[in-house]
């Protein structure tokens, strides 16, 4: 992988951790119903996908102004207008796969909010409590499980 995608890559990756930590500090603090979370996750990964296209617009054409520029370090940063080309393209390119997965993320997540609609969150930990509650055997002794130690109410 060439520095320039190498720098594409790990900086739109680092966009996105910030990204999925905002959508999840966001969903964790208002502490919102499955549904609702869902619809907040893919709003934050549309958002993210608008705003990668909007910053490949802009650093496309002013590719020495933005941060992807400045992440690079001085002897790797191309002189010539064909370094700047392969610059360029190696941010288009990365930066729009990324918009392109992320897109897709929020369709995935807002199909789960459309699934997950008036289902209610004891709901979701009912669930889940039941695949992990010990199956009760006839006359057999069960293997230790750390499900026996949760009550369930």
């Amino acid at each position: 992988m060439d520095p320039f995608r190498a720098t594409a890559f790990y900086l739109a990756l680092w966009y996105a951790v910030l990204a999925a930590l905002g959508a999840v500090l966001l969903i964790a603090l208002n502490d919102v119903a499955p549904a609702t979370a869902f619809l907040i996750a893919a709003n934050v990964a549309l958002l993210f996908a608008l705003v990668l296209m909007a910053a490949v617009s802009r650093f496309t054409r002013h590719i020495t102004r933005g941060q992807f520029w400045r992440t690079l370090p001085p002897g790797q940063r191309p002189a010539s207008e064909a370094g700047l080309q392969m610059a360029r393209r190696a941010l288009y390119d990365t930066w729009l796969g990324f918009a392109k997965g992320a897109a897709a993320a929020a369709i995935v997540l807002s199909g789960l909010a459309y699934a997950s609609n008036g289902v209610s969150a004891t709901a979701f930990a009912k669930a889940v409590r039941a695949s992990t509650a010990p199956q009760a055997q006839s006359g057999k002794w069960m293997s230790y499980r750390s499900a026996r130690l949760l009550p369930t109410n």
